[in-house]
């Protein structure tokens, strides 16, 4: 009869512990659904902001829009922090045996770690950050130092 009654008490506790972990992952979801429908409410509203603009006003609203984030960015990473890289620029551009079109333009991305893992993931099939940085200064010491 004890030791019915033990079995019964741990089975007791194992489903009052499997409880526990679905009420755990019934709130998951519940938040999971939240961000959902705060994203869908935010998509909405950038729809209706845009549905009414003809392709001209959405691209001066779409070039306005990445200028601050650059200058965001930019403030992020101070008008220092990108003296290293004007002077590689200036540097291969007065090289002799590189022909730089004057129309030539330079793009540069600040990016995090989880932003170049994506790129990774979705150009490279490799689904992790890489030190951009690092073969960025490499392939410029290269080209520099050539």
């Amino acid at each position: 009869m004890q030791q019915r009654r033990e079995s019964l008490d741990r089975r007791m506790d194992s489903l009052e512990a499997r409880e526990r972990e679905l009420r755990g992952r019934e709130k998951a979801i519940e938040q999971t659904e939240s961000q959902a429908e705060q994203i869908r409410i935010q998509a909405s509203a950038e729809l209706e902001r845009v549905a009414g603009l003809d392709r001209q006003e959405a691209r001066v609203l779409l070039l306005k829009e990445v200028e601050q984030d650059a200058r965001q960015d930019l403030a992020r990473v101070g008008e220092n922090g990108l003296e290293p890289l004007r002077r590689a620029v200036a540097a291969v551009a007065a090289r002799p045996d590189i022909a730089v079109p004057a129309e030539a333009e330079l793009s540069l991305a600040l990016s995090d770690d989880a932003t170049v893992q994506g790129l990774n993931r979705d150009y490279r099939a490799k689904d992790k950050p890489t030190a951009i940085p690092e073969k960025i200064r490499a392939c410029l010491e290269k080209l520099i130092l050539k």
